[in-house]
């Protein structure tokens, strides 16, 4: 059970990750091409990997993190819990911000495109450096596992 559960938490990882760095290709080819229409697939193309690949995926890193953390008997650890707090803001970040804002955007594309989509392609490149951030913070909190104030033993 612990080998799956660390399986579907790797590629949770995976999905998540892979699709922020598509995100940031294909935002950067959006906006260098001429043609509404090739700028409204583009942009359509990242909100549908959003959908697909960056929620789902930040879902099952969560949710089998958190069943790994408590089959361990880790679930009182502070940097866990700290862990917990920045994964749970970058799945609100993403679910309440970015997911919204890519569906306007998408949606303004589509319709012939419009001075606004520079303005929200800003936003939305600000709060996607937000979720890398802090996808990168439990990255190095799961690698380095804090012990704040405790000292550190020779077998820890």
């Amino acid at each position: 059970m612990a080998s799956t559960l660390k399986i579907a938490h790797l590629l949770g990882m995976t999905l998540f990750l892979g699709s922020i760095f598509g995100h940031v290709f294909l935002a950067a080819m959006a906006g260098n091409v001429s043609d509404p229409g090739a700028q409204a697939a583009l942009i359509n193309a990242k909100h549908v990997s959003t959908n697909v690949m960056t929620l789902p995926g930040l879902a099952i890193a969560g949710l089998t993190g958190l069943a790994l953390a408590w089959r361990k008997g880790l679930a009182g650890r502070p940097w866990l819990r700290i862990k917990v707090v920045l994964v749970m803001a970058a799945a609100l970040n993403g679910a309440l911000f970015l997911a919204p804002l890519g569906a306007r955007l998408a949606a303004l594309a589509a319709a012939g495109g419009g001075s606004e989509i520079a303005a929200l392609g800003q936003r939305e490149s600000v709060l996607g450096a937000v979720n890398l951030a802090l996808i990168l913070a439990v990255i190095v909190i799961a690698v380095v596992k804090p012990r704040f104030g405790r000292p550190v033993t020779a077998n820890a």
